[in-house]
């Protein structure tokens, strides 16, 4: 019996907590995958938390500042440190550079699915959220997409043509829709959990996720009791003493 756990994250590249999510769900599938038998596949939603953003982009700092309010601002900065540097592995929060409409980034994403599945997908998350956090690059900017692509093994040419064509761009903005109209959804990280039997909102951190998992690994158990075989008469006769 297949013990594959599908799993889908509503994310956006440039919310933190989409970061965090990602770091608390893969420690704790590591550790399903070892002591509960569990396979994983994770693919990635489209969000978007700010859709009014230019491609060309705003000030990072300045944008939280004026939404969240200076004083604000100076509480979360530390706090968000704090939480980076709890991760495994940890992620160094930085708030320099721009931030740009994410609309791109998400085509990309469904690209990379498309050639590589969903583990291409979330290389490629992976590597979308470090040169957003950590390295000050804006999703806005087709020459860090084309990057990350590059570096996760796409071809870049590809990659390119897909971003001049608007490639994905209906699918990207029809799964938005949907999971902000159809399923309510209005922040982001959102996970999806064996086919929406677990649902969840936030950065969950990983004893929600590991408790997750082993409900299901026992459901998995119980199914698969319940379908083995029952000895017949012949074979009960045969293993008695």
């Amino acid at each position: 019996m297949s013990r594959l756990v599908k799993i889908q994250v509503v994310s956006d590249t440039i919310c933190p907590w989409c970061f965090v999510g990602k770091r608390r769900l893969e420690k704790a599938m590591a550790a399903a995958a070892k002591e509960l038998r569990l396979q994983f596949e994770v693919t990635w939603e489209p969000f978007f938390l700010d859709p009014t953003l230019p491609k060309a982009g705003v000030n990072k700092l300045e944008r939280y500042k004026s939404k969240f309010s200076e004083a604000q601002v100076a509480r979360i900065l530390p706090m968000m440190a704090e939480v980076g540097a709890s991760l495994e592995p940890p992620v160094r929060f930085s708030y320099g550079g721009m931030m740009g409409a994410t609309r791109d980034s998400h085509r990309l994403i469904e690209f990379a699915r498309s050639k590589g599945g969903p583990a291409k997908q979330n290389e490629l998350v992976e590597c979308l959220f470090q040169a957003y956090f950590e390295n000050e690059k804006s999703m806005g900017d087709d020459a860090v997409l084309l990057e990350c692509a590059e570096r996760v093994g796409l071809d870049r040419g590809e990659a390119e043509e897909a971003l001049r064509t608007d490639a994905f761009g209906d699918e990207v903005d029809e799964a938005a829709s949907r999971w902000t109209h159809e399923h309510g959804i209005t922040g982001v990280p959102f996970f999806r959990i064996a086919d929406g039997k677990y649902e969840a909102s936030g950065a969950r951190d990983e004893d929600y996720f590991a408790g997750v998992f082993r409900r299901i690994a026992a459901g998995m158990d119980a199914a698969a009791a319940k379908a083995a075989p029952k000895p017949g008469p012949a074979t009960a006769a045969a293993s008695a003493p």
